[in-house]
């Protein structure tokens, strides 16, 4: 090796190379009490400290529904406001199936909107946590650790009674979720200890002043058969314009049979009015100002 080659042979004091070698001599003498994660880097004083930053990271849930915000039905807005309340606590995203990607690997809690509807995603989600989580389940019981099902009018009155998959998801919850008190005597009697009743709720509005010249009945729904929309169009048949008695009927026609009933039920009587499908702030001001709601179904 040449001196051209090795400068560091007969360099200086002063020169680049001593000086790193005597900074770095020091800085392992400085360092040499701290603990690893001491010598990580640290954040600035100004600015948050990297473990605030962390704890701050929201833990993932998953809603699903078997309807997004294009249906803009009672299951997507059951949804949509569930998101808005946990959204201080979690990272929540709405999805119609689960797993969704690569975000389903991170998710520490499902829930799941209507037993049967989404009974492949429920069954995915017990399948993904058993084999890590086996060690928090009771003795003797089959429920999925983050899994909760709320249940539908469709699943209490007519597919926990008849559909296996249905049923299989009251087995796989770990907790039951029902939107009525009387709600949980339709359930098997094995599963009604993990059930709770959760009541729908909304933003207030003020009431205000309505006519006394006639009243307003307003029924909300889309058009299906569950929902008995012919009801609505018998009793608007029976009225007569000296009754004084409007009804106003919201929703799409998710069976065209029953949509062309409302048209012929429109043309007949004047005082029946289908309006179709409406926002959903639009259709809160329609409730707010008719003197009646109307709810009618063919199950419940």
């Amino acid at each position: 090796m040449t001196a051209s080659t090795a400068p560091c042979a007969t360099a200086p004091a002063n020169s680049l190379a001593v000086r790193h070698s005597h900074v770095r001599a020091q800085t392992e003498h400085l360092a040499q009490p701290l603990s690893a994660e001491d010598c990580q880097a640290q954040s600035m004083p100004d600015a948050m400290p990297a473990s605030a930053r962390l704890s701050e990271r929201k833990p993932q849930l998953i809603i699903v529904s078997p309807a997004l915000a294009e249906a803009n039905n009672g299951n997507w807005q059951t949804a949509h406001r569930w998101q808005q309340m946990l959204a201080g606590q979690y990272a929540v995203r709405i999805v119609q199936h689960w797993p969704d990607g690569a975000a389903a690997g991170q998710d520490v809690c499902m829930l799941a909107l209507h037993a049967r509807r989404s009974a492949l995603s429920i069954a995915a989600w017990s399948q993904a946590v058993n084999s890590t989580s086996r060690h928090l389940r009771p003795a003797n019981s089959g429920s999925a650790p983050g899994l909760a099902v709320v249940l539908t009018g469709t699943d209490l009155y007519r597919d926990i009674q008849t559909d296996a998959q249905a049923q299989q998801s009251l087995h796989l919850a770990q907790r039951l979720v029902v939107l009525q008190e009387r709600a949980p005597e339709a359930l098997p009697e094995a599963v009604r200890s993990k059930t709770t009743v959760i009541y729908q709720s909304c933003s207030g509005r003020h009431s205000v002043p309505k006519t006394t010249g006639h009243l307003r009945a307003v029924m909300v729904g889309h058009l299906r058969d569950e929902k008995s929309p012919e009801t609505l169009f018998a009793a608007a048949r029976l009225l007569s314009p000296q009754d004084r008695v409007l009804i106003d009927h919201i929703g799409l026609p998710l069976d065209p049979l029953l949509g062309a009933q409302a048209q012929a039920t429109a043309a007949a009587c004047p005082q029946y009015r289908w309006l179709g499908g409406q926002p959903h702030e639009a259709t809160r001001k329609r409730i707010q100002r008719a003197h009646v709601l109307v709810h009618a179904s063919r199950m419940e």
